[in-house]
């Protein structure tokens, strides 16, 4: 029998959690998956010992269970233990699973369909959690959960860890031994990020399955805290500066204070000289005129100036996650530089009950253009009604699969512009749901998957939507006929 999912778990004086954890394996939905379970023991104390826990007679009966370790007193480091549980192996993908942390039922299920569906060793698969204690790193959490898969590219260098959270990861066999398994060093070292770095440096790729499957446990033990935050910031600044700053002539570091400071000091003597400036939009420090590099031999000064003067490229060295409290004392030049880089949950659910007409007026082209295709079925019933209703919504970008839902549950008569991507309906289909979304619209855009669909589209979209000004098919062909070819020059 040829194993497709191996979950591997390192373990360490992890007793107090090991029943429910192997609870929630035992609860997993496999649907004619065939698992096995690899553990590696780190040197556990014997008050540690997990074999006699009545919950491996379960999981013996669901997987094939694979136990192996070392009884050294001296922990030989999460790296090793990982790269030991994948070597006693065999499963042609990889679960990592924590010995603290729970699997939702589904999970196995849902990122192994990921991954068969998308055919692509090079693929880090990931999905969203929920924090046990409730509440524990929140603002990490509402960073993490909420990062559209655009945003899991370009934020990589802004966190403490990486945009696809390690006790979530799902990936092949063959492309973790490609890129050689983790970093074995003993303690303090944080080898999900260096992994995390190698898989993009070789042209990995990222997929978060925006459902929660994973409660991801905060306690004082967790191997989390024996990594000092300089070790972490150490791999950032080295990441940052092979991939970005190398390849410049010159940046802005944006913030003249404590962490823009220290951003600068991290830089090798090279990329130093390549910063010509900082920019702030405080009074105090851009007053001063310049920040004096004390440990350069000449004494080099650079310039502060307001962020209105500084031109690109820019490093932003600033908090990610802010109050709003904080938000609102912020200059209106700022905002639209946060607007977009926020998915439009984030965005609605941060700044449109905002009870200020300044903050308003500013979020109002942005909400206007919404974005919805990254958003789940919950969240458009719970949400969009209420939003198409209050806000002068004209545009939205979707998912095919999105239309029926919203059909059900909004009101489209203000919608101008349509974006629909990874379009599999037929033809007959797309017809009735075009018909819903009223006589306004006037700029369509289709992306087609299958490219072998035909029909009178096109016969259709002109004859009842002659209001038409702008149209792009992607991936499929329209038929013309002559009446219509006079309706198509208008556009």
């Amino acid at each position: 029998m040829s194993i497709e999912v191996s979950i591997i778990m390192p373990v360490r004086n992890a007793a107090q959690w090991l029943n429910e954890t192997f609870e929630s394996l035992t609860n997993q939905i496999i649907e004619n998956i065939n698992i096995e379970l690899s553990i590696y023991d780190d040197g556990s104390s014997a008050s540690s010992s997990f074999s006699s826990l009545g919950v491996i007679k379960r999981l013996e009966l669901k997987y094939k269970l694979i136990i192996n370790g070392h009884e050294d007193s001296g922990a030989r480091g999460v790296g090793y233990g990982k790269n030991r549980a994948v070597q006693y192996s065999s499963g042609q993908f990889l679960c990592f699973q924590d010995a603290d942390d729970l699997m939702c039922p589904n999970r196995i299920h849902e990122q192994y369909r990921v991954a068969i569906n998308e055919n692509d060793d090079a693929i880090l698969i990931g999905s969203k959690y929920e924090r046990i204690p409730e509440g524990s790193t929140d603002r990490y959490t509402q960073w993490a959960n909420n990062l559209n898969q655009e945003q899991l590219y370009t934020q990589i260098y802004l966190a403490h860890g990486p945009t696809v959270i390690m006790p979530t990861w799902f990936c092949s066999r063959s492309w973790f031994d490609r890129l050689g398994g983790f970093d074995e060093i003993a303690k303090g070292h944080c080898e999900d990020l260096t992994f995390f770095f190698k898989h993009l440096r070789n042209g990995g790729r990222l997929h978060r399955v925006d459902k929660m499957l994973l409660y991801y446990r905060y306690h004082p033990e967790a191997a989390t805290f024996s990594v000092h935050e300089d070790v972490i910031w150490s791999v950032r600044i080295q990441e940052i500066q092979s991939n970005i700053i190398n390849n410049l002539e010159k940046l802005t570091i944006w913030n003249a204070g404590k962490q823009g400071r220290k951003f600068y000091r991290s830089l090798n003597d090279a990329n130093k000289r390549k910063v010509m400036c900082f920019c702030d939009m405080d009074p105090k420090k851009i007053s001063k005129g310049f920040y004096t590099d004390e440990l350069s031999q000449d004494k080099r000064r650079i310039p502060v100036i307001h962020f209105t003067q500084a031109t690109p490229p820019i490093i932003i060295c600033v908090k990610l996650i802010m109050t709003k409290t904080q938000l609102l004392d912020l200059p209106n030049e700022l905002f639209p530089l946060i607007f977009q880089y926020l998915n439009s949950r984030n965005l609605i659910e941060t700044f449109s009950n905002v009870q200020s007409n300044r903050i308003q007026i500013l979020i109002q082209p942005f909400i206007s253009h919404l974005d919805i295709s990254q958003e789940t079925n919950q969240w458009i019933q719970t949400y969009l009604p209420d939003i198409l209703n209050q806000q002068n919504v004209v545009a939205l970008r979707l998912h095919d699969k999105q239309i029926t839902l919203l059909l059900q549950y909004v009101l489209l008569s203000k919608i101008q512009s349509m974006h629909i991507f990874d379009s599999h309906w037929s033809t007959d289909t797309l017809k009735q749901g075009l018909d819903q979304f009223g006589q306004r619209l006037k700029r369509l855009s289709i992306t087609f998957t299958d490219p072998c669909g035909k029909g009178d589209l096109a016969s259709h979209l002109f004859q009842r939507y002659c209001q038409l000004e702008y149209v792009n098919i992607t991936g499929r062909s329209l038929f013309f006929d002559n009446n219509e070819i006079s309706t198509c020059t208008k556009l």
